[in-house]
C-alpha cells in the first residue's frame, strides 16, 4: 500500500433528497460557503416532481428517480454517479460550517476509510 497522501484529492458530495427543496437549498448554501469547495455536487432526488436545483459555482450532477426507495438506495445511486476520490455523504438538511470539508481532507490520511463530523444542533 502507498502511504503518500493524495495531493489534491476531489471531492464528491452526495446528498439523498425527497420533497425537501428549500432544506435542500439551504444545504447547498452552505457547501457554497465552504474555504474549500468540492468538485462535485451529486443530488439524488426522489421527489414526486423534479427539484430546481441551484448550485451555484459547483459542478451538478442532478439525478431524479422517484422510483428510488429510500435513502440507502439513493446513496448507492449517488456513489454510481460520483466520480471524486473522497466521497461526503449528508442529509439534505445539514448546515455545515464554513471549513468543514477543509477539515475533512486534513483528517484524511492513507489507511483511513472513513472520516465522520459532528453534529451540533
Amino acid at each position: 500500500m502507498n502511504d503518500e497522501p493524495l495531493i489534491c484529492p476531489t471531492v464528491s458530495v452526495i446528498i439523498p433528497t425527497k420533497n425537501r427543496a428549500q432544506d435542500l437549498q439551504q444545504t447547498i448554501r452552505t457547501l457554497l460557503a465552504q474555504t474549500r469547495l468540492a468538485d462535485e455536487l451529486v443530488i439524488v432526488d426522489q421527489s414526486q416532481t423534479e427539484s430546481a436545483i441551484d448550485a451555484g459555482s459547483l459542478r451538478l450532477k442532478h439525478v431524479y428517480k422517484p422510483r428510488i426507495t429510500g435513502a440507502c438506495q439513493a446513496r448507492n445511486e449517488g456513489m454510481r454517479q460520483a466520480t471524486g476520490d473522497i466521497w461526503l455523504f449528508l442529509d439534505d438538511d445539514v448546515l455545515l460550517e464554513s471549513d468543514f470539508i477543509q477539515k475533512l481532507l486534513t483528517a484524511h490520511r492513507p489507511g483511513v476509510t472513513g472520516v465522520s463530523g459532528v453534529v451540533t444542533n
